[in-house]
């Protein structure tokens, strides 16, 4: 439930992204990493190349409506009623999102990719420091 009193579910969230929308982006996107591409020193443009996606990882805390306290707790009682916290892993390219995941606000970032697998071979992964544990990078080069 957002300020407005509007409900924003997920599904609403991503009709806005219709191929009407989201191709004409893509178009100078996809030019703009070329370009960047041709751009950078031989011996990156190289590696560059052997990606097949570039992949972001992140979490945001969502202020959720005092009614949702008891499927969602909180660690700041003095900031919200209630929390959760979104993860996702998103295709910057295409602006897809690969992995979504919904918790309460107290599961830490990390916690939701102990499961790395297949689906990051071949990807440039950009991540935020909380992500950084020694582990992390373990359960990636298998």
């Amino acid at each position: 439930m957002s300020s407005s009193g509007a409900l924003h579910t997920r599904a609403a969230f991503f009709d806005r992204f219709t191929r009407q929308l989201t191709e004409p982006l893509s178009l100078p996107l996809n030019e703009v990493l070329r370009q960047l591409r041709e751009k950078l020193p031989r011996v990156f443009g190289e590696r560059m190349r052997g990606f097949q996606r570039i992949l972001t990882i992140d979490a945001t805390v969502l202020r959720l409506h005092q009614l949702r306290r008891d499927a969602f707790p909180v660690c700041r009682t003095n900031h919200s009623p209630t929390s959760a916290k979104l993860h996702m892993v998103m295709n910057v390219v295409d602006g897809s999102p690969n992995h979504i995941q919904l918790t309460d606000e107290r599961t830490g970032d990390v916690v939701f990719w102990r499961r790395i697998g297949s689906w990051v071979k071949g990807s440039l992964l950009s991540f935020e420091l909380g992500y950084y544990p020694f582990h992390f990078f373990h359960r990636i080069t298998r």
